[in-house]
């Protein structure tokens, strides 16, 4: 075999090669230059220019990529969006605007070997501008290494933690970290050991790029987007207008259609806005994503596309999160996506593991331990035969309460709820529905008695006894309107943690004092910080019981079917608190999902712990619980004895 010899580069090739290390950085964003110079080398578009309008989303990432400003970037993508692309797109454009020494890590030897010559190998060979950074020797593109006339790409897995933590590397790519092991080596996490490798390039244009698809709460993926500024990408409506973030909760099929393989075979879904309510087909998709924004969490993005506002966090650490709902491919289209979805909600789904991977793969959201969910066909079993508006015999009190909160619309809505309560707890909700303004609240709640199912019922009507009302939103006007309706009304405030009684009870007065110029009108008011937990354990655990039976929940014959959405549209998940001990919250199913009803729900358990209502009992169960205690009563007032032993008999000393 012929042996090797290294040629001499001719003087002007030698000279052309200084100047080029000695160019300055090339001013072009990252999405800029992949358009100009990028090569696709696999999927539907193989050997042809990199075109941003099939995934317009990657222009977030990839610009952020170029921002001198940022410092990390997070990608938590679905599968089939485009994020290994943009990855490679990064790497390439560090070899030929910004080249510095950069290393690329996955989980196993196995996994870098086949991406490197599947993937990598062909990128360079195929794209002309990463061509003239090679030397042309096959030895300088290996699985360990690539060898770059300024730059050598450096490659490693998740178990050497000799090659994760030796050589100073400026940019670092890490693939799919929620795959590593928990440890590398001795005892050191894997993904903390690799980025430490940029800490001399820190203030030097270094960069840490984390890409994956989540898994759980305590994966890599998740833990760094929580540190990120947390952009979701908001898309416009082609009738309003209005920018938002699309949620699975808003693709919608006909009402009879929940068979896979009928809704892949009709295509009959459509995307419903949040705002307008108007319905959006999947071939409007393409032009609509192209018009998306980026937006970073605690601002929105207004009519004409400007973000408003203010980020809760700098872009140092850029986040990015977006669902399959985006993609352009058709793995995931729309039909697909609510195919995957019906079928991952069955019980031998969920047995699979197959509500898991939807979350994971199709939303790009962490799995959560669920602890407890209720279903809505427990909940249409509790139907009962009493019509709307109507008490049933046995109830003994009514109570009620009122949600006040802003639609997507900016529309003040109030959602309200009246609930009758008997002995042990038995319970029935004899109205629900929404309202605009506090006068009409007042006319479907607290203005007039509410008549008896059964009109031979001869004893007075039961009007409501108490209503508390939660003043989250605007506290002022809930204040207000509780203050003007004392003794019947009371202002409410969930607390965001578990606390030691159901209830506390607060001084309204004290607590406005410095906010509110005349808080004195408030003096004797008090306001209630109700465990929301708590309550929501205790409802749900209500409608789970026999219909009929003590703690058990009815409802009025004519209930909508939206009540029942959102009375189950939280379900429990284990979480950690502040000090990061594992704990049990409520939280909503999917993001931005509502739960009005389930609120509703709550403050009226609430309002019959206040009357007392939760200690109740028959009058036949109160004599048994009498007599219990008058006994106790009796062994305890008898006459002490002397208490006998083995040496009582023996004669004194």
């Amino acid at each position: 075999m012929a042996k090797y010899v290294k040629k001499q580069l001719p003087i002007r090739d030698w000279l052309q090669s200084v100047k080029r290390a000695w160019l300055p950085p090339v001013k072009i964003t990252t999405s800029q230059w992949a358009a100009k110079n990028f090569i696709v080398t696999d999927g539907p578009k193989k050997d042809m220019p990199f075109d941003i309008s099939l995934t317009p989303y990657l222009k977030g990432p990839l610009d952020a990529f170029s921002d001198p400003e940022v410092e990390k970037i997070v990608e938590m993508f679905p599968v089939q969006s485009g994020k290994t692309l943009s990855e490679i797109i990064m790497l390439s454009y560090i070899v030929d605007c910004c080249p510095g020494p950069a290393m690329f890590t996955q989980a196993s030897e196995t996994n870098v070997r086949r991406f490197v010559k599947k993937r990598l190998i062909p990128m360079v060979k195929k794209n002309p501008v990463m061509w003239k950074h090679w030397s042309g020797k096959p030895w300088d593109l290996n699985s360990s290494e690539f060898e770059f006339d300024l730059m050598t790409l450096y490659f490693a897995w998740a178990g050497s933690a000799g090659l994760l933590a030796s050589t100073p590397i400026q940019y670092v790519l890490i693939d799919e970290p929620d795959k590593y092991p928990r440890y590398a080596g001795h005892e050191e996490n894997p993904v903390e050991l690799v980025e430490w490798r940029v800490n001399s390039y820190v203030g030097f244009g270094s960069k840490i790029v984390i890409i994956c698809t989540p898994t759980d709460k305590t994966g890599n993926i998740w833990l760094a987007w929580e540190d990120s500024n947390m952009q979701e990408y908001f898309c416009p409506c082609p009738h309003c207008g209005e920018f938002r973030a699309w949620k699975l909760n808003q693709l919608k099929v006909p009402p009879n259609l929940r068979e896979p393989r009928l809704i892949i075979e009709t295509k009959d879904v459509w995307y419903e806005c949040e705002v307008c309510l108007t319905k959006i087909r999947e071939w409007q998709k393409a032009e609509i994503v192209g018009y998306g924004i980026w937006c970073p969490a605690g601002q929105k993005v207004n009519k004409n596309g400007e973000l408003e506002g203010l980020s809760l966090r700098p872009k140092r650490i850029s986040g990015f999160h977006t669902t399959a709902l985006v993609s352009p491919f058709g793995g995931v289209s729309w039909p697909r996506i609510m195919a995957k979805w019906f079928a991952a909600n069955t019980q031998q789904g969920i047995l699979l593991g197959k509500l898991k991977t939807f979350k994971n793969n199709i939303l790009a959201e962490p799995w959560e331990e669920v602890g407890r969910k209720v279903e809505e066909l427990e909940l249409r079993k509790n139907v009962g035969e009493f019509s709307k508006g109507t008490v049933p015999d046995w109830c003994l009190i009514l109570v009620a309460f009122a949600d006040y909160h802003e639609t997507e619309r900016k529309e003040v809505r109030i959602d309200y709820e009246v609930r009758g309560f008997g002995y042990n707890l038995r319970n029935a909700v004899i109205s629900s529905g929404s309202v605009s303004t506090w006068e009409q609240l007042d006319g479907e709640t607290i203005l007039n008695p509410f008549p008896w199912s059964n009109p031979a019922n001869t004893k007075p009507m039961l009007a409501v006894m108490l209503m508390p009302v939660d003043s989250g939103f605007k506290p002022d006007e809930a204040y207000e309107y509780c203050r003007k309706r004392r003794g019947i009304t009371i202002p409410t405030k969930g607390a965001s943690n578990p606390q030691k009684a159901p209830v506390t009870v607060s001084d309204l007065e004290k607590s406005v004092a410095g906010r509110v110029k005349n808080a004195s009108k408030y003096h004797g008011m008090q306001l209630l910080i109700i465990d929301t937990s708590f309550f929501k354990d205790v409802v749900t655990g209500w409608v789970e019981n026999k219909k009929g039976g003590s703690q058990s929940t009815e409802f009025y014959k004519e209930i909508p079917d939206l009540y029942f959405k959102q009375f189950t549209n939280e379900h429990k998940v284990q979480g950690k608190d502040r000090s990061g001990r594992p704990m049990w919250k409520w939280k909503p199913i999917s993001e931005g999902a509502e739960t009005h009803s389930l609120d509703t729900a709550v403050g009226a358990a609430v309002a019959a712990y206040m009357k007392g209502v939760f200690y109740w009992r028959p009058p036949e169960e109160q004599r048994i619980v009498s007599a219990a205690a008058k006994g106790r009563a009796t062994r305890d007032e008898r006459p002490a004895t002397r208490q006998g032993g083995f040496l009582n008999d023996l004669p004194s000393l």
